[in-house]
């Protein structure tokens, strides 16, 4: 995995896991050059799962949608991402969307507009028939935290079947 090692040091604990943050080294997009160089190694290396976290992406910055197999962006309640999201491409470079901190009350809002955008067509990346779904995750309490874990095995698959799987 990498991103924040001091917000996920407990998961360092576990067997199989490495968590390694990158600086962006004053890179132009949100991924640094070492992280793609990582990623490879860890393919490589013969890791079935990589994990990255990024920063976030802007309008031109989307580094991490060729790095990627399946994107999940994380959106939280209530903090105007919807338009955000519009702005900065994420619904084009999104697989799965998922609304975080979901015992927020603005949840079911954020939630709604998702779904209306993306049912508004306002996403450009070819997915074969993958439509993009929302979830919402509470962490803390573990809720939908299984249903995303099962949607991002479900989106390999898809990936799998398809023949995406080779475009990354």
């Amino acid at each position: 995995m990498m991103g924040d090692s001091i917000r996920m040091g407990q998961l360092a604990t576990y067997e199989g896991v490495f968590i390694r943050s990158l600086a962006t080294s004053r890179a132009l997009g949100e991924l640094a050059r070492a992280c793609l160089d990582t990623n490879d190694i860890f393919d490589a290396a013969g890791f079935d799962i990589v994990i990255i976290e990024t920063v976030g992406v802007g309008q031109d910055e989307a580094d991490i949608a060729s790095a990627a197999h399946s994107i999940v962006v994380v959106s939280a309640p209530g903090l105007g991402d919807g338009v955000q999201a519009i702005k900065a491409g994420v619904l084009e470079i999104a697989d799965i969307h998922v609304v975080t901190k979901c015992d927020k009350p603005d949840t079911q809002k954020t939630i709604g507009d998702l779904k209306s955008m993306i049912r508004l067509g306002l996403r450009n990346k070819d997915r074969m028939s993958w439509k993009a779904p929302v979830l919402a995750t509470n962490a803390e309490a573990g809720e939908g935290i299984t249903e995303l874990c099962e949607t991002i095995l479900a989106h390999n698959a898809h990936l799998q079947i398809s023949g995406e799987s080779t475009i990354c």
